[in-house]
């Protein structure tokens, strides 16, 4: 099986059969998704549907030494949110806010920008590693 079939079966049984993944599949489940919803859709797109994983997240990078990339999802969240909890409430109460205020969205987006721009560029690094990671833990091969 390669990188996409497990992905794919991995998807199947995190979403279709609602099984709880552990360890290896874990991690690898959580920076796939951490990658995928950064580079697919954005950075504030991460905020909407990772909300409630951020703080596993962000321990995860850190304990797989991804510390600066770890960083820069903090510099958003407090571009964005300011020091407040992170909450599904109030993640959509800021983009309520954003539809309403074109003045706002415009603000973040620029905020941002340089946040994402050094983001990508370490998002490559860790696409690179959860690859390997999926090999050296045999949930696939090459």
């Amino acid at each position: 099986m390669n990188s996409d079939e497990y992905w794919k079966m991995l998807v199947e049984r995190v979403y279709h059969q609602q099984e709880e993944l552990v360890g290896i599949e874990e991690t690898y489940y959580r920076l796939s998704c951490i990658y995928g919803e950064t580079m697919v859709d954005g950075i504030q797109s991460y905020f909407e549907r990772r909300v409630q994983e951020y703080q596993k997240d962000m321990t995860t990078l850190v304990d797989h030494g991804f510390k600066p990339v770890a960083d820069e999802y903090a510099n958003a969240k407090s571009i964005m949110f300011g020091q407040n909890d992170l909450t599904p409430e109030s993640v959509d109460e800021f983009y309520d806010r954003m539809c309403e205020d074109e003045d706002l969205d415009n603000r973040i987006d620029q905020q941002l920008g340089p946040v994402y721009d050094r983001l990508i560029e370490q998002l490559e690094d860790l696409n690179e590693y959860i690859y390997q990671f999926g090999i050296k833990h045999q949930l696939y091969s090459e």
